[in-house]
């Protein structure tokens, strides 16, 4: 899955990904492809999450 704004971003093979990870038990856990730093830590971090969470809080999937 990735960017669609790049030269090679695909928006069709992006939404097919998406609609399989959906179809995933929602106990699965998902990691993020890259790491991050929340405001009020000064440490990066890679969060576990799980498919059930995006689904009910990510707003960009949820569109």
């Amino acid at each position: 899955v990735g960017r669609t704004d790049l030269p090679t971003g695909d928006e069709i093979a992006l939404k097919a990904s998406c609609d399989k990870l959906w179809q995933l038990d929602e106990d699965i856990a998902i990691y993020p492809g890259h790491v991050f730093r929340f405001d009020d830590q000064p440490k990066l971090v890679r969060p576990r999450h799980t498919v059930g969470r995006e689904k009910r809080t990510n707003v960009i999937v949820r569109q």
